[in-house]
């Protein structure tokens, strides 16, 4: 049992996991979506760490391959909350990248 103050927030499975075009142009680039809960009576703030997602821009010659679209924010209570991503691939492969999430 949590107490009454206490911030819950959880995390669906992200869905980054399907297939996004290679070499999407502007702005037009596909939004995924990634959903938060917060189960609790408070409203959470949340950060995502984008220190990872800087390390993958370097690791592919200055492109933003995967780029979080609204890393930090507040939760109200008792409600839902998306996360957008936005993939842009470079080459025809699988990438993949470990974020935490602070609240």
């Amino acid at each position: 049992t949590l107490e009454p103050s206490a911030a819950c927030l959880s995390v669906e499975e992200p869905v980054l996991s399907r297939s996004v075009p290679m070499g999407h142009p502007g702005p037009d680039v596909p939004i995924l979506y990634q959903e938060l809960h917060n189960d609790g009576d408070v409203s959470v703030e949340y950060e995502i760490d984008e220190a990872p997602l800087q390390e993958l821009v370097r690791a592919n010659y200055g492109c933003p391959v995967i780029r979080c679209l609204n890393p930090t924010g507040v939760i109200e209570p008792r409600s839902r909350h998306q996360v957008q991503w936005s993939c842009q691939p470079v080459e025809q492969k699988i990438y993949s990248v470990d974020t935490s999430l602070t609240y």
